[in-house]
């Protein structure tokens, strides 16, 4: 069985541009050679003044949860769910959680006929007009509605387990009681229960769904009254996450009717006894991650901005909701690093994004906490470049795509999980608007039964040298690296075989670099 095919739906162990651009960024970081960004893998006999760099345990090692990283895979987009390709594609991702019906839908989706529904007014937000007019192709698509049971389906051919987002916005809490009960009576009830979907948000401050949410704790009453509906038919062993975090800490401290919505929403977050974890959303936004420097800064500049975001930003915002809430499990069920809204065409490279993903889950990893985190989204749309269609017509991972499965492969699958960092490491400024800070290079150390994995992060613009003296055993048995020059525009970058050399391993700037070791094959 291949790597990729190691999720079941129970206990499971792994066996497993450069043009102008390319001028300024040399000059902003002159103390690197232009060739060692370009060429970061070239010979050794080179590489004299590579800094050696020695990993020290960041906080305790934690076991991680049967499964902790997944991806949202929305059915009512595409046809993903029924393409043989895809699905093959996604198998390959070791995906642990998907979510049903997906994001807003879930506040609109009628489980009786698998169809969403939304009311249309001439005063509605833009986000309420696009729902309700993208309803009717989704009803051509769909006659015959689509349900959990065939979402179900799509789940165990890629292995993953289901997150449920019941419509507590449209539905009543007699109706969501007699799906569950439908759902638990078929052995089809998902162990994992999100309660509803961006109450804060409100569709784009819609003022007709602010009148049932206008703030964190009537929506906790609303949510109450549904749980205890549909509480008689979970299972011994579900999990609920009944309280929404609105990432107020996240955006820029403006005056923006909406970003003040979300600071208040977060400053009346609070913990109840019934419910065992509390999700949050996180899109780093380059705009608020440079203010209006992000029109014409260089790349160097943006990524640096970046990596501060998804580091020390989301680390802030972690640490805020476990003072909060405190002995709760945190679920991040949305989070990209497009840099912008999800309509829009992203500004960073490929190979920007890919390592920002590297950096976002790291953060997460290290928050015992975190217990979940969804990628948004497993897209085909072209314009997204998650999956790109090469000329054969074919569909190939991004190295987005790869770094998030090395990822998937080494957490999923209640491994113990060590991270690492850089002894004698400072972290470095964002430089952006708000003091956020990043490690240049840091890692996770993942043991599972059968294999060990290292996996380093290098955001510097340096080479660096590891020994790999007290890791594994034996001869590595994967051992590669994907070298992402952040100026690169290729939307793919195929990994290579990473340099060893005397038990040492090079790690190129702007890189990620996995080391597998067989425990068995060892033995």
């Amino acid at each position: 069985m291949s790597v990729g095919m190691n999720l079941k739906r129970q206990p499971y162990s792994p066996t497993l541009c450069r043009t102008i651009f390319g001028a300024l960024f040399v000059l902003l970081f002159s103390h690197t050679p232009a060739n060692a960004q370009e060429h970061p893998a070239r010979d050794w006999q080179r590489r004299g003044s590579a800094k050696a760099v020695k990993l020290v345990p960041y906080g305790k090692p934690r076991k991680l949860p049967e499964r902790i990283l997944g991806a949202s895979v929305e059915p009512f987009w595409s046809d993903v769910t029924e393409d043989p390709e895809k699905i093959a594609l996604l198998k390959r991702m070791n995906i642990g959680f998907l979510r049903f019906p997906g994001g807003s839908q879930s506040n609109y989706y009628k489980w009786r006929p698998g169809l969403c529904y939304i009311q249309s007014y001439p005063n509605g937000s833009d986000f309420a007009k696009f729902w309700y007019q993208s309803l009717p192709s989704i009803r051509r698509h769909y006659p015959q509605g689509y349900t959990i049971d065939n979402y179900l389906k799509f789940a165990d051919q890629i292995f993953a387990d289901v997150v449920l987002v019941p419509n507590l916005e449209t539905d009543t809490p007699e109706s969501q009681a007699a799906w569950f009960k439908k759902m638990r009576e078929a052995g089809s009830l998902p162990s994992h229960i999100e309660m509803g979907n961006e109450f804060w948000a409100a569709l784009g401050m819609d003022p007709h769904v602010l009148k049932v949410w206008p703030d964190e704790a009537t929506a906790m009453r609303r949510v109450y009254e549904f749980y205890k509906a549909i509480k008689p038919y979970l299972q011994a062993d579900s999990k609920v996450a009944g309280a929404q975090a609105a990432a107020g800490l996240f955006h820029l401290p403006t005056r923006n009717q909406s970003n003040q919505h979300k600071l208040q929403w977060d400053r009346s977050l609070s913990s109840a006894p019934w419910f065992d974890a509390v999700t949050v959303h996180l899109y780093p936004r380059l705009f608020e991650a440079l203010g209006k420097q992000s029109r014409t800064a260089p790349p160097a500049v943006i990524f640096s901005a970046m990596l501060g975001r998804c580091d020390g930003g989301v680390d802030r915002m972690l640490k805020f909701i476990e003072q909060k809430c405190p002995g709760k499990e945190i679920w991040v069920t949305e989070w990209s690093t497009r840099g912008v809204d999800h309509e829009k065409e992203s500004p960073l490279t490929g190979n920007m994004r890919a390592l920002l993903a590297a950096k976002m889950t790291m953060a997460y990893l290290r928050h015992p906490s975190v217990t979940m985190s969804i990628f948004f989204q497993m897209s085909f749309a072209e314009n997204k470049r998650v999956f790109v269609r090469t000329a054969s017509g074919a569909w190939r991972p991004s190295t987005l795509v790869t770094v998030l499965t090395w990822l998937n492969q080494a957490a999923n699958g209640g491994v113990r999980y060590q991270h690492l960092t850089e002894e004698g490491g400072k972290r470095l400024p964002g430089g952006g608007p708000v003091a956020e800070d990043y490690a240049p290079v840091e890692a996770g150390l993942f043991n599972a039964e059968r294999e060990e994995t290292l996996i380093i992060e290098n955001a510097s613009n340096q080479t660096r040298k590891l020994s790999l003296e007290g890791y594994g055993s034996g001869a590595p048995a994967v051992a590669q690296t994907l070298p992402l020059g952040i100026l690169d525009t290729a939307d793919i970058v195929p990994p290579v075989p990473a340099e060893i050399h005397m038990g040492v391993l090079v790690i190129p700037p702007y890189s990620l670099s996995r080391v597998r070791w067989d425990k068995q094959s060892a033995k």
